[in-house]
Protein backbone atom coordinates (compact mmCIF):
# COMPACT_ATOMS: atom_id res chain seq x y z
CA UNK A 1 0.00 0.00 0.00
CA UNK A 2 0.91 3.61 -0.29
CA UNK A 3 1.57 5.52 2.97
CA UNK A 4 1.52 9.01 1.66
CA UNK A 5 4.83 11.24 0.81
CA UNK A 6 5.84 13.46 3.51
CA UNK A 7 2.75 17.05 2.77
CA UNK A 8 0.49 14.89 1.16
CA UNK A 9 -2.96 13.45 1.67
CA UNK A 10 -2.99 11.24 -1.37
CA UNK A 11 -3.19 7.97 0.42
CA UNK A 12 -6.30 5.84 1.82
CA UNK A 13 -6.82 6.79 5.41
CA UNK A 14 -5.99 4.35 8.14
CA UNK A 15 -9.43 3.99 9.22
CA UNK A 16 -10.11 2.42 6.36
CA UNK A 17 -7.70 -0.06 6.61
CA UNK A 18 -8.93 -0.48 9.97
CA UNK A 19 -11.84 -2.07 8.48
CA UNK A 20 -9.55 -4.61 6.69
CA UNK A 21 -7.53 -5.51 8.91
CA UNK A 22 -10.53 -6.25 11.74
CA UNK A 23 -11.81 -8.77 8.91
CA UNK A 24 -8.46 -10.32 8.72
CA UNK A 25 -8.25 -10.38 12.45
CA UNK A 26 -11.88 -12.11 12.10
CA UNK A 27 -10.54 -15.03 10.62
CA UNK A 28 -7.70 -15.68 12.95
CA UNK A 29 -4.87 -13.83 10.74
CA UNK A 30 -2.59 -11.02 10.98
CA UNK A 31 -1.98 -7.98 9.11
CA UNK A 32 1.09 -6.41 8.45
CA UNK A 33 0.85 -2.94 6.05
CA UNK A 34 3.96 -2.94 3.49
CA UNK A 35 5.41 -0.65 0.79
CA UNK A 36 8.62 -0.43 -0.65
CA UNK A 37 11.21 2.29 -0.52
CA UNK A 38 11.70 4.64 -3.86
CA UNK A 39 14.80 5.84 -5.71
CA UNK A 40 13.55 9.52 -5.53
CA UNK A 41 14.84 12.11 -3.06
CA UNK A 42 12.43 12.12 -0.15
CA UNK A 43 11.26 10.35 3.15
CA UNK A 44 10.77 7.14 1.70
CA UNK A 45 13.93 6.05 0.50
CA UNK A 46 15.65 4.68 3.59
CA UNK A 47 13.05 1.69 5.49
CA UNK A 48 13.27 3.48 8.83
CA UNK A 49 12.14 6.86 7.40
CA UNK A 50 9.46 5.62 5.75
CA UNK A 51 8.31 3.69 8.14
CA UNK A 52 8.39 7.09 10.91
CA UNK A 53 6.79 8.53 8.17
CA UNK A 54 3.78 6.16 8.07
CA UNK A 55 3.55 6.44 11.74
CA UNK A 56 3.13 9.60 11.14
CA UNK A 57 0.40 9.38 8.99
CA UNK A 58 -1.65 7.35 11.43
CA UNK A 59 -0.71 3.81 10.04
CA UNK A 60 -0.48 2.66 13.73
CA UNK A 61 -1.49 -0.51 14.64
CA UNK A 62 -4.01 1.33 17.21
CA UNK A 63 -5.97 3.16 14.07
CA UNK A 64 -4.73 1.23 11.47
CA UNK A 65 -5.08 -2.42 12.85
CA UNK A 66 -1.48 -3.45 11.01
CA UNK A 67 2.21 -3.64 11.67
CA UNK A 68 3.99 -1.17 9.35
CA UNK A 69 6.95 -3.43 7.82
CA UNK A 70 9.03 -1.75 5.23
CA UNK A 71 11.76 -4.14 3.92
CA UNK A 72 15.00 -2.79 3.80
CA UNK A 73 15.61 -4.00 0.15
CA UNK A 74 19.56 -2.95 0.69
CA UNK A 75 19.53 -5.84 3.64
CA UNK A 76 20.30 -9.10 0.84
CA UNK A 77 18.65 -11.29 3.48
CA UNK A 78 15.17 -9.18 2.82
CA UNK A 79 15.42 -10.18 -1.06
CA UNK A 80 14.89 -13.36 -3.12
CA UNK A 81 16.30 -13.69 -7.06
CA UNK A 82 13.10 -15.20 -8.90
CA UNK A 83 13.37 -16.37 -12.54
CA UNK A 84 11.37 -14.55 -15.10
CA UNK A 85 13.05 -16.05 -18.06
CA UNK A 86 11.49 -13.54 -20.32
CA UNK A 87 12.46 -11.49 -23.24
CA UNK A 88 13.53 -8.70 -21.83
CA UNK A 89 13.87 -9.37 -18.18
CA UNK A 90 15.69 -13.23 -16.97
CA UNK A 91 15.43 -12.69 -12.69
CA UNK A 92 13.71 -10.18 -10.47
CA UNK A 93 14.58 -9.17 -7.26
CA UNK A 94 11.89 -9.89 -4.91
CA UNK A 95 11.24 -9.00 -1.35
CA UNK A 96 11.08 -12.00 0.46
CA UNK A 97 8.32 -10.46 3.05
CA UNK A 98 5.82 -10.53 -0.68
CA UNK A 99 6.56 -14.04 -1.31
CA UNK A 100 6.56 -15.47 2.10
CA UNK A 101 2.82 -13.72 2.93
CA UNK A 102 -0.05 -16.28 2.72
CA UNK A 103 -2.58 -13.75 1.61
CA UNK A 104 -1.56 -10.22 -0.48
CA UNK A 105 -4.23 -7.55 -0.19
CA UNK A 106 -3.63 -4.69 -2.43
CA UNK A 107 -5.52 -1.37 -0.82
CA UNK A 108 -4.66 1.50 -3.47
CA UNK A 109 -6.04 5.08 -3.94
CA UNK A 110 -7.27 6.20 -7.05
CA UNK A 111 -4.36 7.67 -8.86
CA UNK A 112 -3.16 8.13 -12.75
CA UNK A 113 0.20 6.94 -13.45
CA UNK A 114 2.38 7.34 -16.94
CA UNK A 115 3.46 3.97 -17.05
CA UNK A 116 -0.18 2.12 -16.06
CA UNK A 117 -3.02 4.32 -16.44
CA UNK A 118 -5.67 3.84 -13.97
CA UNK A 119 -4.28 1.60 -11.85
CA UNK A 120 -2.79 2.48 -8.62
CA UNK A 121 -3.73 -1.09 -6.98
CA UNK A 122 -2.02 -2.62 -10.20
CA UNK A 123 0.90 -0.61 -10.31
CA UNK A 124 1.71 -1.09 -6.09
CA UNK A 125 1.27 -4.18 -6.67
CA UNK A 126 4.20 -5.07 -8.97
CA UNK A 127 6.53 -2.07 -7.54
CA UNK A 128 6.20 -2.81 -3.84
CA UNK A 129 7.16 -6.43 -4.65
CA UNK A 130 10.33 -5.83 -5.87
CA UNK A 131 12.98 -4.47 -4.70
CA UNK A 132 13.71 -0.98 -5.02
CA UNK A 133 16.99 -1.26 -7.18
CA UNK A 134 15.15 -3.85 -9.49
CA UNK A 135 12.18 -0.80 -9.95
CA UNK A 136 14.67 1.35 -11.15
CA UNK A 137 15.62 -1.39 -14.37
CA UNK A 138 12.13 -2.10 -14.85
CA UNK A 139 11.39 1.68 -15.50
CA UNK A 140 14.50 2.46 -17.26
CA UNK A 141 13.16 2.45 -20.91
CA UNK A 142 10.25 4.99 -20.09
CA UNK A 143 12.44 7.76 -18.70
CA UNK A 144 11.87 10.89 -20.09
CA UNK A 145 14.43 12.34 -22.95
CA UNK A 146 14.57 15.30 -24.68
CA UNK A 147 15.83 15.50 -28.37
Amino acid sequence: MHFGEEGNTGFVRPPYVRVLADMIASKGASTILSDANTLYRGRRVKSEDHEKLALEHGFTPEISGGKVVVPDETNKDNCLSVAINQKFIKKASVLKLYKEADVLISVGHFKGHMMTGFGGTLKISAWDAQAARASLHSTAAFLPRST
